[in-house]
């Protein structure tokens, strides 16, 4: 949903805000991959692409926020999709 400062390139160390929150399960210390839709071709919709890794730092009933623990690609941006990868027990 939001990135801290609006950086260019985020890399590790930034912050992000995602719109998930409680009510979705998740938890301090979860880790989410972020993912870019890359589309599709003429043999059909190709498989989303992991961009990076952030850790969830706090939970609220609103939202949650993380840091960007690991960044395998450029093009981490606001409104791109995050799924859970790890959770704590």
């Amino acid at each position: 949903v939001w990135l801290y400062a609006n950086p260019v390139l985020p890399t590790s160390g930034h912050h992000l805000i995602l719109a998930a929150a409680q009510a979705q399960g998740l938890t301090t210390g979860d880790q989410v991959t972020l993912r870019r839709s890359r589309g599709s071709d003429a043999a059909g919709v190709l498989p989303d692409e992991e961009i990076g890794i952030a850790q969830i730092t706090r939970v609220t009933p609103w939202g949650a926020s993380a840091i960007i623990v690991e960044s395998t690609d450029a093009g981490i941006v606001a409104g791109m999709r995050a799924q859970v990868s790890a959770k704590m027990p």
